[in-house]
């Protein structure tokens, strides 16, 4: 006796054996033929079954089985993900897409009073020269504080001191106690600023920010005088005398220069104030 064929497929339909159909065995007859359609179904769900366990069993243990979605906790996107823009006043937890941020900013900086236009670049600056004095980019603000600075007024502008011997408190300006840790301004008036000599050895001897009085460099003069006797008679003796430079016989008086020119050595200059920046 043998065993029908079981081949796995679904039948859309099990026959029904009418009274007129004559009894016929065998895998084809009719007879057998409700039996090998229920088989077929049986074992095409047996295998559909198995087949679903072990995907579902695969599913599980993946690490990520639904690459097509973004994980609920902390997700990233790739490509262009999009999302509904809510209204303006809408403050429920929906994602604010870029084009609710972009519109939500323009309303706020529209409406602040006072705001600055990016048109205008600066120009509706209520008061420019203050704005640039808060960023320390005053009047010479590329020069170092300390930096002395000839200047053509009597009165030096705003931040910027005097340099007449006076005292200063480093509290108050502390970049310039770093460049005169004494305390005290150097005193230019009526000075020359030279060069320190740092070891060159034409100054030799001095120090950063000493003072130095006038003076000629040494030297000597010479000149060339002839001498001769005018009607000396060498019968009668003679005392000690001079002669100019004519050869004439003359006493010797006392001679001196002439006092002319003024009270310093000094080359041709222009006047101006020494300042200082002092912030």
């Amino acid at each position: 006796m043998a065993n029908l064929p079981e081949p796995p497929q679904w039948e859309d339909g099990i026959y029904q054996i009418e009274v007129s159909d004559p009894v016929l065995g065998g895998p084809d007859g009719i007879t057998n033929r409700p039996a090998k359609q229920l088989a077929s179904r049986t074992l095409y769900l047996k295998q559909q079954v198995e087949q679903g366990v072990s995907d579902l069993a695969d599913h599980i243990a993946a690490d990520d089985p639904h690459t097509q979605y973004a994980p609920k906790e902390s997700p990233t996107f790739t490509g262009t993900p999009t999302a509904p823009t809510p209204a303006s006043s809408d403050n429920s937890k929906k994602l604010a897409t870029t084009e609710f941020v972009a519109r939500i900013i323009s309303a706020l900086t529209e409406t602040v009073s006072g705001k600055l236009s990016q048109e205008q670049n600066g120009a509706d600056i209520p008061d420019p020269e203050a704005f640039v004095k808060n960023l320390g980019l005053g009047e010479g603000s590329a020069l170092p504080v300390g930096v002395p600075v000839p200047w053509p007024s009597a009165t030096p502008p705003e931040g910027w001191l005097k340099c007449n011997g006076a005292t200063f408190s480093s509290s108050l300006y502390p970049k310039l106690g770093l460049a005169y840790p004494s305390g005290k301004l150097p005193d230019l008036r009526g000075e020359f600023i030279r060069g320190w000599d740092d070891g060159r050895g034409a100054d030799n001897g001095r120090s950063l920010l000493s003072s130095q009085g006038d003076a000629f460099r040494s030297h000597s003069h010479n000149f060339d005088r002839s001498w001769g006797l005018e009607n000396f008679d060498a019968t009668a003796g003679y005392d000690v005398v001079t002669a100019d430079i004519n050869g004439k016989i003359v006493n010797q008086p006392t001679r001196s220069t002439v006092s002319v020119g003024g009270s310093e050595t000094r080359p041709r200059n222009i006047a101006f104030n020494y300042i200082v920046r002092a912030a």
